[in-house]
């Protein structure tokens, strides 16, 4: 998986709060540990998410079935994109076929 940074949850988040799908401008994002640090929660893919600052602070640290909050999604880690997935050999050269999948 890619390393777990802001640039790369908001591509894999799609800049969109976990808990309303509402598109979020930078200032408006935080990260969320779906179960908080402070109650043994990892910081890792599958327990981070972005999510609205205003929510994420109001939340605090207390569980989500204490708040209501329902995730729209699961967090997961992203595979990470290997080259013959996006590189294309629109030239057609013949020696390339050995490092890309063949009909890129």
């Amino acid at each position: 998986a890619p390393k777990l940074t802001l640039r790369n949850l908001r591509i894999r988040d799609q800049d969109r709060c976990i808990y309303t799908g509402k598109k979020l401008k930078p200032e408006e994002i935080s990260i969320e540990h779906i179960v908080p640090t402070s109650k043994n929660g990892k910081h890792e893919w599958e327990n981070v998410a972005l999510a609205d600052r205003n929510i994420n602070s109001w939340r605090g640290n207390r569980d989500l079935k204490d708040t209501g909050l329902v995730p729209r999604f699961t967090p997961y880690a992203p595979r990470g994109r290997r080259p013959e997935d996006w590189i294309k050999n629109v030239h057609n050269f013949p020696e390339w076929d050995f490092f890309l999948k063949k009909g890129s």
